[in-house]
């Protein structure tokens, strides 16, 4: 008889069971609905800078939204795809130039070339790494939402902040975009005559335009003008302005939190524990948020130092080279100058919007060093409040935006790299006949 019983019971408790399945399943369900209910609310930011993440999109590096970092099979474009094809395709066609101008004998054009493979080569490891860790780089502005959901009393400063934000932003991608027509059609145009001839014979292995339709060479020229600098210039220029935004955003973070201790003291509130350990917490989220940056970006940071100095070696060797030549036009000089012009740019725009988080940060941590020894009572000594001083410099250490840490990135950092391609452009004008040449007859 014990049996049917414990059939029974066994049926019973697989119900309960399947039941307990369900609702923890529809539980689930619900969570993860609101899960993605507030993380679409919260990623509002990226919705204020358009432009950038459109043009991003264009050139290889999508940007993944928070809807798509749910669901991981849209986490690819074909479109990414095609532009890794066309690097890969430009790089290629570049090293074989490089190999038939040495076959030719043309050793100055070949080594020319070289610089022009190392961009390549960086701005596809760009695209790459860009691409392979797609949802750990998107994930960073989510960070910076959940901060600021974690935070409301900064969420009104750093929404003040965003338009004026989204405007310079808007600027800087009219300004890359007018810059890479401007680099194409100087370039085009700067290619007449003669120079037409040899550089079709340079980079399409010994082609001859006699044999050819007239229109042709245009044609090619364009064709491989357009997609040399798509593939290099525009990645590096537009992971640079992202770069920038993110650099942007942390330091309009570390502003709101310095406001809101100044304005804390100014109305005269006291200063208690409660509030120290607030800002503290604050403080500390937004270094480890410096962190992860500096770890998911500071590797193609450091390509994009290596791509903007190889880019301005590249030109400074081009002047000097042209310094005993006859320049052909105008145009020849408004490339190099706009060229020039633009490395310098984003250098020095990259570097001095990394600085800004530090600089941010150490104005925080003595901040922070202020109001904490604000809370001491009056009986300790002045002894007692120097050890407090000194225990939070060992404790609280500034945010620093490195180059794969190997260098920090800071407002030194520009002088010296300045300082060192001053350098190599003095050495390499010693070397030029027309240097030498006047050193003989200044002996003489």
């Amino acid at each position: 008889m014990s049996y049917p019983v414990n059939g029974k019971s066994s049926c019973i408790f697989n119900c309960k069971k399947s039941i307990s399945t369900e609702s923890s399943l529809s539980c689930s369900r619900k969570n993860n609905r609101w899960f993605k209910n507030r993380l679409t609310k919260r990623t509002e930011l990226v919705s204020h800078f358009p432009p950038l993440f459109l043009s991003m999109t264009l050139v290889g590096l999508e940007y993944v939204n928070s809807r798509v970092l749910l669901n991981p099979k849209r986490w690819s474009l074909r479109w990414n795809y095609f532009i890794l094809c066309l690097v890969s395709a430009s790089l290629i066609h570049n090293i074989c130039v490089q190999i038939f101008l040495f076959y030719l004998g043309e050793a100055n054009s070949a080594f020319y070339t070289l610089f022009s493979i190392t961009k390549l080569i960086g701005s596809l490891m760009i695209l790459a790494i860009f691409y392979t860790r797609k949802p750990q780089i998107s994930h960073l502005f989510t960070d910076i939402e959940i901060y600021l959901h974690k935070s409301p009393q900064d969420n009104v400063f750093c929404i003040s902040q965003l338009r004026p934000l989204n405007q310079l932003l808007t600027i800087d991608v009219a300004i890359c975009w007018l810059s890479m027509i401007l680099f194409i059609y100087t370039n085009i145009a700067s290619n007449s005559g003669d120079d037409l001839t040899n550089y079709l014979r340079d980079y399409f292995f010994g082609l001859n335009i006699t044999r050819i339709p007239e229109w042709m060479p245009v044609i090619l020229l364009s064709v491989e003008t357009s997609i040399y600098f798509l593939a290099t210039a525009a990645p590096t220029q537009f992971f640079s302005l992202y770069y920038v935004l993110l650099c942007r955003l942390v330091t309009i973070l570390f502003q709101s939190l310095n406001n809101r201790i100044r304005f804390h003291l100014f109305q005269g509130k006291k200063v208690d524990h409660t509030f120290v350990q607030n800002v503290r917490s604050s403080h500390n989220r937004l270094t480890s948020m410096v962190d992860v940056i500096d770890e998911r970006l500071s590797f193609l940071a450091f390509l994009q130092y290596i791509i903007l100095m190889s880019d301005l070696s590249k030109y400074v060797y081009y002047l000097i080279d042209r310094l005993t030549r006859r320049w052909e036009d105008n145009y020849e000089i408004m490339f190099v100058v706009l060229r020039v012009a633009h490395m310098i740019f984003l250098f020095v725009h990259i570097s001095f919007c990394a600085s800004q988080v530090s600089e941010e940060s150490v104005a925080s941590i003595v901040e922070l060093q202020d109001i904490s020894t604000e809370i001491c009572s009056d009986e300790q000594d002045w002894q007692q409040l120097q050890l407090i001083g000194l225990l939070m410099k060992m404790h609280t250490t500034p945010s620093q935006l490195t180059g794969w840490n190997l260098f920090v990135i800071n407002r030194g950092f520009v002088l010296t790299v300045l300082g060192v391609v001053l350098t190599y452009s003095l050495v390499l004008f010693q070397m030029t006949p027309w240097a030498q040449m006047k050193t003989n007859d200044t002996k003489s």
